[in-house]
């Protein structure tokens, strides 16, 4: 039998032509995933290095002075903005955060584009603040805080709720005073793009058991029943039992004070009456159409354990 010399040399030249294609099929798949790990692997010392790094991308947050933390009662809650006395500031980077003052006349104020995040003393995010009402038997209404967060397991897995589509929301509501600890943290943003490293702050909210109702907001003293007039009258608390609001007049305080803001206690001296200041100073009360403030609230004026609520008088 005799070769086809011909057809010999083709089938060869095609076996090499596929050889190579093969060959460089594989190297160019060899060398596009070699590029995705290498650029996976820039990615990931990017995102660290940032995640690390002290810049603040040529811009920066500052806190006003004084405001390292934020102390408010469970009522300013609901309206506070967690943003005044922030500043987000375009900086030439030759500024030290540790000044805590705001934007510079020359730099642009890009508080704008602030955002912030609070969390609790561990760690969990908080979604939203939110208010329950209650009310007493004899209609006093007040409202009870608490805080929705995304519920975790104890492997710090999100949980999700009886649908399974969603994460699971839990609600817990503010204890007593000093538990309500939280943080706040700060960062500036345009078009998703992080310009400034975080600034943070503490959140103490001061939540109370007790509540005081003032009825009337305004009202008159005759001078001559200084000595026997019972502020208390136009003022009701109560407190947060089981679930229900009680009545305990008992729990209520008040302190009385000038149209300077100075706590005052008036007496009598030889049929005239006078009222003595925090500075000792003694005042007539003679010929005298000054405003005062009558200041309830229940535990202590230094700890009050109930928001304070104000009223004011004059004396005929």
């Amino acid at each position: 039998m005799k070769l086809n010399n011909k057809g010999f040399a083709i089938s060869g030249i095609l076996y090499a032509v596929m050889i190579l294609f093969l060959t460089l099929v594989v190297s160019l798949l060899a060398l596009l995933s070699n590029r995705k790990l290498v650029l996976d692997k820039y990615k990931k010392e990017i995102k660290e290095n940032l995640n690390s790094s002290i810049e603040t991308y040529n811009a920066r947050i500052q806190l006003a002075e004084n405001t390292n933390y934020i102390h408010m009662t469970e009522e300013e809650l609901e309206e506070y903005d967690y943003k005044s006395q922030i500043s987000g500031c375009l900086s030439n980077g030759e500024h030290d955060p540790e000044l805590f003052t705001l934007c510079d006349f020359t730099e642009a104020d890009i508080t704008n584009l602030l955002n912030y995040k609070i969390y609790t003393k561990s760690g969990t995010e908080i979604i939203s603040f939110g208010f329950d009402k209650i009310q007493s038997s004899d209609g006093f209404k007040t409202s009870r805080a608490y805080y929705n967060y995304y519920e975790k397991d104890e492997n710090g897995n999100y949980l999700l709720d009886s649908t399974n589509q969603n994460l699971k929301i839990s609600k817990k509501y503010l204890d007593i005073n000093d538990e309500n600890i939280f943080l706040v943290k700060y960062y500036i943003v345009d078009n998703h793009n992080i310009l400034a490293k975080e600034v943070s702050r503490n959140l103490i909210i001061d939540k109370y058991d007790k509540y005081v109702n003032v009825t009337t907001s305004y009202f008159k003293v005759g001078m001559s029943l200084l000595n026997s007039y019972n502020y208390q009258g136009n003022a009701s608390s109560y407190e947060y039992v089981s679930g229900s609001l009680n009545k305990n007049n008992a729990l209520l305080n008040y302190s009385i004070y000038n149209s300077k803001d100075e706590k005052i206690t008036f007496y009598e001296e030889n049929g005239n009456w006078y009222y003595r200041n925090n500075k000792n100073e003694v005042i007539s009360l003679n010929d005298n159409d000054e405003k005062f403030r009558v200041r309830y609230y229940t535990g202590t004026s230094e700890r009050p354990t109930s928001e304070i609520k104000y009223a004011y008088f004059t004396i005929e």
